[in-house]
């Protein structure tokens, strides 16, 4: 828990110097606003080029080169392990996906 001769804006000397400087601003030297002016403008986010082909276009939208790289290796290991994939571990022939489906189809032929 703080005190209240904790808080800065409690103690007089410091209100004094902060009501003076507001009374008495300090004006601005005009070189160190244009110094200020250039570096600001020279921060500034500059526009992006467009891409010069469909080709870049595509690989700008997906997130650059790397990102491509990346989609194509997850793409090449999805497929190696498609085909590859081991015996053991190789679902049944047949897999019932949706059970209730037979039910269903049953309930909707008797109501038409």
């Amino acid at each position: 828990m703080t005190h209240p001769s904790d808080d800065p804006s409690d103690d007089p000397f410091v209100n004094r110097l902060f009501e003076a400087a507001r009374a008495k601003p300090e004006p601005v030297p005009a070189d160190l606003f244009a110094r200020m002016l250039a570096d600001a403008a020279q921060n500034q986010p500059r526009a992006a080029m467009a891409p010069s082909s469909v080709w870049a276009m595509v690989v700008q939208m997906l997130g650059g080169r790397g990102a491509l790289a990346g989609l194509g290796a997850a793409a090449a290991c999805g497929l190696a392990l498609g085909f590859m994939i081991p015996v053991d571990l190789m679902p049944e022939p047949t897999v019932d996906l949706f059970p209730v489906a037979e039910g269903l189809i049953a309930l909707l032929d008797a109501g038409a």
